[in-house]
């Protein structure tokens, strides 16, 4: 199944099929919450935040995207889970949009 595909199921009670979209998205979320991670790293570690608490708070972030994914928008779902100033309400992928 595509990520599209998961995500409407999931969004039509097949909850089962989160840890099959979770596998298919994690490369992208850890490369890019790394990426941040890294960015922010100075101020982060002092505070005692560490990578993995950013990687699982991304686990969230992707069951709250599969709630604002709307299939009939033509957003891949990818615009969705990721983070982007670009993707939001004029996409369609929030969950008020």
């Amino acid at each position: 199944m595509s990520n599209e595909e998961l995500a409407a199921a999931i969004q039509n009670g097949h909850t089962e099929l989160l840890s099959e979209l979770w596998d298919n998205t994690y490369k992208l979320l850890r490369m890019l919450i790394t990426r941040q991670y890294k960015s922010y790293a100075q101020r982060l570690k002092p505070a005692g935040s560490e990578l993995d608490d950013f990687l699982q708070e991304g686990y969230f972030a992707l069951k709250d995207a599969v709630k604002a994914y709307k299939p009939d928008n033509g957003v891949m779902f990818n615009e969705c889970a990721v983070p982007n100033h670009a993707v939001g309400a004029e996409s369609g992928c929030t969950a008020d949009g």
